[in-house]
This record gives C-alpha cells, structure tokens and sequence, in this order.
C-alpha cells in the first residue's frame, strides 16, 4: 500500500463553494479462480478488510474475506444440506466486531423455466476469522410470477443484532436475529399492497423499509423502530420506490420513477425524490426530468447531499447520476460520458457511493466497448465524478469482470469495488486527496491537524452554539458534540490513523474541515 502522506487544509471550508478531486490507480486484484462463482454484495469492516459473497448455480453460498493488500484470509462455503435445495446469497454485512453476517435464501430450481423457487431466508454470522458460528433458517412463502420476484438485505445495529427486509405474500416484512442468531420477531405490513423488496436503511433505532407495488404510481415506505413497532407507512407516488435513505435527524428520503408529468401516455418517465418527516410527515416531493427515460435504481446519501443514479433510453440505456440537496434542489446531473470505442449495447449503473466532500463514485455496465469488433461486448466501468457532477476518472480495470456490483471507501480513502464475474475484487488507492477549494466559511480551526488523540475546535462566536460531529471517508458518524464555547477540547484517540472530517451545523450554515489522525 502506498502511503499518502499529503496533509489537508486545516481552515473550515464551504463543502457548496469545492470542488472535490479524486484520482485512483490499481493496486491490486484479485477473484475466485472459478467462472461458476458469481458476486452478490461486498462490505468493509472497520480494519479495512472486504468481505464478499456470492454463490453458484444450483449451489452454494461462497463468502471471501481480504485484507486491505489483496490477501485471501479465508473463504467459506455454506449449503443447505438438502437434496435438490440450494443457497443462494443476497447481501453482507459487518457488525461492530467485524462479525461477518450474510443473508441470501434457500431455493429449489426449475431447469425448464429457469426460474428459482425461494423456500427459507437463510442468515450466516461468521466470525472476523472465518468461523461458522451460526446458522438462521426462515421459511417462508411467496408466489413467484413474472411481476413478482425475491430479494432480501441486511442491516446491524449497534449492539450486533441483525435486521432482514424483504418483501413476501404478507407484505414488507422486517425480521429481527439476536446476536446468538434467534429470530426476536418478523412483523409485516400490506399498506399500499407491497411486492419486490427493493431497500433499506438503519439509523439509531429506526429501520427504513421500501418496496414496489402492483398499482400504477404506487411506491410503499414503511418505517419500524428496532422493537419491532411499524411506526408510519406512507404512499410516495411513483412507479416503485427504488430506494431509501435517512439523515441525521431521521428525516426519511424516498427515490422513485414517476410517469412522465406533461404526457403520462408516452410512458416515459421521471426521477423523483420524496422527503418525509421523522413522523411520516410529507416535507416535499420533486421531479427530475432529464430528458427521454429516467428511470432510478439507487441513491446514498452523505453530508447533506443525496446521489442517486438511474438509467434512460435516449441512445439505448445509458446511465444517469444527479445530486441534491436535503431540500430537493438539483446541484448537478451527469451522463456517463463513454471514450471511443462506443459500446452499441444496452449500459445501466448498478451501485453508488459518495464522500462527505460530494465526490461521487459510481459502478455497473457499460463501455467502452473492449473489443471493437464486436460493439455489443460492454464491461466494467467504474465513474468518479466532482462535487459539481465533472466526470473527472474512468477505470475499465477487467474486461471478465462482468457488471460492477457495488464499491466501497477504506479509511485512508482508496477504493474497492467488485464484479459480478469469478466474484473479482479490485482495490484501488488514492493517489490525490486535494481540493481546490477557494472559500473560506470563517475563522473556524481544528488543531493539530494532524492530530494523535485529541482536537482542539476553536470557533467563531458567532457560530456558537454548534454541533461538531466526526465522520470517517465512508460518511460514517463516529462522534458528535454540542459546542457551546469558542474553544473545545475533543478527545479521539479511538480513532486509528487515517482521514476524518469534521462538520459543524450552526445557525450560520454547515461548515466541514478534513482531517489527518497520526
């Protein structure tokens, strides 16, 4: 691994004034030496190792773990043990721990339709060493049809207690395992008549919920609390509710496709973005026409910003990334703007990652076409954009890597990604972490910066009070703070070495500053 060694700005700057710029090189990759292995989702626990999982055909589940410098430290294989019944994974997560939990489903197969037959969920914790140490099996019963299908995803709370949504015949379903792997409750609901489990999102104590439905410009939201008690559900008028997220304050944003406002007829569509209240409240709803067929598949949301992608059909399906504000206001949209050779086939993003800077990292299929002879053949893109939607980096890293599945940051800020294909992982480090950020918001300081376990916030009067709170390059909160004095004391020495940053909300706006932990 290379070491960045570049120290950052220690003035508080205007994240809406930057114009953050990332480059990456290939450090290294690596896969599972079998073409029959097929990823499904990765996650990166807090020591910077990744984990992925994935399955084969009419098999089992595989999950691999490597650390930050493409060491296999260990591959599992699990099965259901059962004649003719297979495993399949669906998500992965890491507890606080760097438990291992997977969650997929058992299936029977159909050769003549080639279609899955989904029988249980079945939920995997594994310790950080590879460990089995225990298994979840959950029937279930859901009726596969051409418009009804099955996906589940995961998510851990804070003490080690696993979530699972999905979507099934009694509707959005949230399940609950203790840390021994015992199922606390599966409570459901048919509010707007649920199918095809599309999302989910965990903060503090409340577990985000969105599906499809059957009916035109339905997209259900439901919203639980970590007991259990479905506290609000909500219609947010679109074709599906593509995805979910939640900010700090848990107010709750839904992504949608919408049927095109002006001429519903011509069954176009727009991109949608529906804010709610921590209370299921109604803030506001936009729409978001860029022209043809927009139609939304994922968002995140980081520091103040949602990122979403989708895709369009104006030259076959091409991908679309756009970025707003938590009140709605479009910042930017991005094509993917392919170099030559154009691939002629259909391309679509898959999955996306922001910073708290705004940079945005986007991954699925598309070109450029690597074999010009053949222009339908597309690959693995991996799409860096600025703050201000600049698509600034390109990485095509393996043209049998298949689609890019999803990406993720490590603390120092280099990049991991995966491909469907051979379940191929990809690191790249960063090779650039500046700014050419010119505003300065105030006088505000962090010092030392770099620090080794303690900062000192000297703020503004002006901005007092102010909420400081302390997150890592994934966007994950680690720490917050009320200052009420211009000069505060903050110890950190939790924190191993890598980059931080530090966002204060005032009354005056919301200012952030970088940081370096020896």
């Amino acid at each position: 691994m290379k070491k960045i060694t570049k120290l950052l700005a220690v003035t508080l700057l205007l994240f809406s004034s930057s114009n953050a710029l990332s480059q990456y090189s290939l450090d290294w990759e690596q896969n599972a030496g079998s073409e029959a292995k097929t990823s499904q989702m990765s996650a990166v626990d807090s020591q910077d190792n990744i984990v992925v999982t994935g399955h084969a055909a009419t098999s089992s589940i595989y999950t691999r773990k490597y650390n930050i410098s493409g060491t296999l430290l260990w591959e599992t294989t699990d099965s259901s043990g059962i004649n003719s019944v297979y495993e399949k994974s669906n998500w992965v997560s890491c507890d606080a721990d760097n438990n291992v939990f997977v969650v997929g489903n058992q299936y029977a197969y159909s050769a003549s339709i080639e279609r899955d037959y989904p029988q249980a969920i079945v939920a995997l914790k594994y310790s950080p060493t590879g460990t089995l140490l225990w298994k979840t099996v959950i029937p279930i019963s859901i009726l596969i049809t051409n418009q009804i299908s099955f996906d589940c995803r995961s998510v851990v709370d804070a003490s080690g207690n696993l979530y699972i949504g999905t979507s099934i015949n009694n509707g959005a379903t949230l399940i609950k395992l203790d840390t021994g792997g015992t199922v606390v409750f599966t409570n459901s609901s048919t509010a707007n008549s649920p199918i095809n489990f599309n999302g989910m999102r965990l903060r503090n104590n409340k577990i985000a919920v969105v599906t499809s439905s059957p009916n035109p410009n339905v997209a259900p939201v439901f919203v639980w609390d970590t007991s259990g008690t479905l506290l609000w559900t909500a219609n947010a008028v679109g074709l599906i509710a593509a995805d979910v997220e939640m900010d700090e304050n848990e107010n709750v944003y839904v992504l949608c496709s919408i049927y095109y406002q002006v001429n519903p007829i011509t069954w176009d569509y727009d991109a949608r973005l529906v804010k709610y209240s921590p209370t299921g409240s109604l803030l506001w709803s936009y729409n978001y026409d860029f022209g043809g067929y927009n139609f939304v598949t994922r968002m995140t949301y980081a520091n103040n910003r949602i990122s979403a992608i989708g895709y369009g059909n104006s030259a076959g399906l091409k991908w679309q990334t756009f970025q707003t504000d938590t009140n709605g206001t479009l910042l930017w949209s991005s094509p993917y703007i392919e170099s030559a050779p154009v691939t002629v086939s259909d391309s679509y993003p898959k999955y996306v990652i922001a910073k708290p800077t705004g940079e945005v990292i986007v991954t699925g299929v598309g070109g450029p076409t690597p074999n010009p002879s053949f222009p339908s053949t597309n690959q693995m893109p991996i799409v860096q954009y600025s703050n201000t939607g600049v698509q600034n980096w390109v990485s095509t890293p393996n043209i049998y890597a298949g689609t890019g599945l999803a990406t993720a940051f490590a603390s120092d800020g280099s990049l991991y990604a995966i491909g469907s294909r051979n379940m191929y992982v990809f690191h790249y480090d960063s090779t650039q972490l500046s700014t050419n950020d010119t505003s300065v918001f105030t006088k505000t300081i962090v010092s030392p910066n770099p620090f080794n376990d303690k900062i000192t916030i000297t703020a503004n009067e002006m901005n007092l009070p102010s909420k400081a709170t302390i997150f890592d390059m994934t966007g994950k909160e680690l720490l917050s703070v009320t200052l009420l004095t211009s000069s505060n004391e903050v110890e950190l020495s939790s924190l191993k070495s890598g980059i931080y940053f530090c966002q204060l909300i005032s009354n005056k706006g919301i200012e952030t500053v970088k940081m370096v932990k020896r």
